[in-house]
């Protein structure tokens, strides 16, 4: 979505991984109230399957996301968990290990990204 502007319209696209077939789509606005950020809620997804997603601004596209919804029951989850980055004090090559990882059904981002 654009920075900066009050109300910036966008599409929503949400699609399964192995089968690119459209399972969701729609329209959403980012805003100054949410900081300029979009909250999407789609529904009826299927347990345990992987999905990407992506938004559309102004004719451009965002790259491509990626997410997999949690088991209907599991025995035991991989949990990934990142707290308190600040950009200039290095690289952080731990998010990039963390998505290329097939294993992990949750990934938490805790505190600070400076």
């Amino acid at each position: 979505m654009r920075r900066g502007a009050a109300r910036a319209p966008g599409a929503v696209d949400d699609r399964e991984e192995s089968a690119p077939r459209e399972v969701a789509t729609g329209d959403t606005f980012a805003s100054a109230d949410h900081d300029h950020t979009v909250h999407v809620a789609v529904e009826g997804l299927a347990p345990d399957t992987a999905y990407t997603y992506s938004f559309e601004s102004d004719a451009k596209s965002s790259p491509v996301g990626r997410f997999r919804t949690l088991p209907a029951e599991a025995s035991a989850m991989q949990f990934g968990v990142v707290a308190c980055a600040k950009f200039n004090a290095g690289y952080f090559n731990a998010y990039q290990c963390l998505a290329r990882r097939d294993d992990l059904q949750f990934v938490a981002i805790l505190g600070d990204y400076v």
